[in-house]
C-alpha cells in the first residue's frame, strides 16, 4: 500500500467555488455522483445532497509500502483536525468538528476502502439545512495560511493548555451545550491559559493579562481590561446559577454579542499565544505570562499587587 485518497466531510461549512487547494489537497464540494462512488447507502438522495452541498477536505496520503488504511485514517484525522482548528481561529464560528461526521479512505492501487462514521452519522451531510458558514475571501485566505502554520508548529499547538483551549472551542460548538454553559467553558479555558498559578486577585490578574495579550495599542488596554472583567464576572455568575443580565447591561450589548465577544477572546488569545511561542523557540508559557504583567506595567497599568501571581 502506498497512496490513500481521503475525503473528510466538514460539517456546516461551505465555499463559494467548487474547489480550493489546501495543504497538499483541496477543499471541494463533491458532486452527487462523485459522493455516491464513495458511499452508496443513499443512491436516491440526490436532491437532499444537492440542497445540502456538503464540503469535503480531500487529500492523497502516501503511507509507504508498509503502511495501512489504519495509518491513513490516523494521518487524515490529524490533518483534518488542523483544518478545523484553522477555521475556528479565523472565524470563531461554532461549527461542529469533522470527527463527528463521515470520512472516506480509498487505497488507489487496490481499491480497498474504509469509512469512518462519527456520532452525526450522515445526517448533517445530507440534511445540513441553511445554517452554514460560507467562508468569505478573508476567512478562506486565513485558513489557507493557518493550516500550514499549525502543521509546521504542531509541537506548540499540541501543548496541553493550548490543545485544551482548542478542545473547549470544539466542545462548545456541539448542539447539546447551552450558550451559558459554553461561556463558562470558554472563559475557563482562557483562565487556564492566562493564570493557572494565580491564587489571589483572580479577576484583576485575568483582566490585566487578557488586556496585555489582546491589545494591539495602548489605547486598547483599558477597554479590553474592562471587557475581560465582564467575561470573568459573567462566568462566575453562570457557575453560581445566575444569568448575564448585569454583565450585558454593563457592556451595552445583547446576549448573542456578549457570548460571541467572550468566545472571540479565547480564539484571539490562542492565536496570539501560538504566534508568540512559535516565533520564540524555548520560551514557555510561564515566561510569557510574566512578560504580560511587565508589558501591562510598562504601558501605564498599575503594578500587580503582592500575591496576585503566586
Amino acid at each position: 500500500m502506498s497512496v490513500v485518497r481521503a475525503f473528510a466531510h466538514l460539517p456546516y461549512l461551505a465555499i463559494d467555488s467548487t474547489t480550493v487547494p489546501l495543504a497538499g489537497g483541496s477543499l471541494v464540494h463533491l458532486g452527487f455522483e462523485e459522493w455516491k462512488d464513495l458511499d452508496n447507502n443513499f443512491p436516491f438522495a440526490d436532491r437532499a445532497y444537492e440542497r445540502s452541498r456538503p464540503l469535503f477536505f480531500q487529500v492523497d496520503l502516501d503511507v509507504g509500502e508498509e503502511g495501512s488504511l489504519f495509518d491513513a485514517i490516523d494521518e487524515m484525522a490529524t490533518l483534518t483536525h488542523r483544518v478545523y482548528e484553522a477555521v475556528v481561529l479565523v472565524s470563531a464560528a461554532r461549527v461542529p468538528a469533522p470527527a463527528l461526521s463521515v470520512a472516506y479512505h480509498v487505497e488507489l492501487a487496490s481499491g480497498d476502502f474504509m469509512t469512518t462514521v462519527g456520532p452525526f452519522g450522515r445526517e448533517v451531510l445530507l440534511y445540513a439545512g441553511d445554517e452554514r458558514l460560507v467562508l468569505d475571501e478573508r476567512e478562506l485566505d486565513g485558513v489557507l495560511a493557518c493550516v500550514p502554520f499549525l502543521v509546521e508548529h504542531a509541537d506548540v499547538a499540541d501543548l496541553d493548555v493550548i490543545a485544551a483551549g482548542f478542545a473547549t472551542l470544539e466542545r462548545t460548538s456541539r448542539p447539546e451545550l447551552t450558550p451559558l454553559s459554553a461561556l463558562a467553558h470558554e472563559v475557563g479555558a482562557l483562565e487556564a491559559l492566562l493564570m493557572p498559578e494565580a491564587r489571589k486577585q483572580l479577576t484583576a490578574t485575568f483582566a490585566r493579562r487578557a488586556a496585555a495579550l489582546l491589545a494591539q495599542s495602548d489605547d486598547e488596554l483599558r477597554p479590553l481590561q474592562t471587557r475581560a472583567r465582564r467575561w470573568y464576572r459573567a462566568r462566575s455568575e453562570v457557575l453560581h446559577g445566575g444569568g448575564l443580565e448585569a454583565s450585558i447591561d454593563d457592556a451595552d450589548v445583547d446576549e448573542d454579542e456578549f457570548l460571541f465577544e467572550a468566545r472571540g477572546g479565547l480564539v484571539t488569545a490562542l492565536g496570539v499565544v501560538l504566534a508568540k511561542l512559535a516565533a520564540r523557540p524555548g520560551v514557555g508559557l510561564e515566561q510569557l505570562r510574566g512578560e504580560l504583567d511587565a508589558a501591562w506595567e510598562a504601558h501605564g497599568g498599575p503594578a500587580a499587587k503582592d500575591g496576585a501571581n503566586l
